[in-house]
């Protein structure tokens, strides 16, 4: 039982020694492959291609995280660092600075000025024309008309107060004003 378990582990063992040296060769020929020289110049190219994937898609800054990882990349390959040390180099700096931008510049701003028909909820208003619980009125908001329906279900008649609860497509969903 014993020698069924040492030879399995001893074959795993080896399987795993054998793959990290084929990933370790790939790595090693690569390297000889590309004239060190040049390796920097390499990664500043890649990065100008990431610059202008940031350019296609506005707004993500999603692109511009793999450039700089680039950029620091190349900055190890003019140092003289092996092509392995550069690919890490790009991976970890590239990840670092993702999560960088994610922290510091897509802060929420919670208390944000809400516009257009999201800033005319909590706005009072006055009923134009009575509102039914199956059929919708009209309510006088800011000096502007508006389709209305009651939150609760309830009759509004004309000239009663009312606060915009919610708005829903064209229509604001009002409740009545206690007096």
């Amino acid at each position: 039982m014993f020698n069924i378990l040492f030879s399995f582990i001893a074959t795993a063992s080896e399987r795993v020694y054998v793959a990290s040296n084929q990933h370790t060769n790939l790595f090693m020929n690569l390297d000889r492959l590309i004239a060190h020289e040049h390796a920097g110049f390499i990664w500043l190219i890649i990065a100008v291609l990431f610059l202008f994937f940031e350019i296609g898609t506005p707004g993500l800054f999603f692109f511009v995280a793999f450039a700089l990882g680039s950029v620091c990349a190349g900055v190890a390959a003019f140092l003289g660092f092996a092509l392995l040390v550069q690919c890490m180099v790009a991976l970890i700096s590239s990840l670092l600075i993702f999560f960088l931008f994610k922290t510091w510049l897509f802060v929420e701003n919670h208390a944000a000025e809400r516009t257009n028909v999201d800033a005319l909820v909590g706005s009072h208003g006055i009923v134009t024309v009575c509102i039914e619980p199956r059929k919708p009125g009209r309510v006088k908001i800011r000096s502007e008309q508006w389709p209305a329906h009651v939150q609760d279900g309830t009759s509004l008649q004309t000239g009663t107060h009312v606060e915009v609860v919610k708005v829903r497509g064209n229509r604001v969903i009002v409740q009545g004003l206690k007096k």
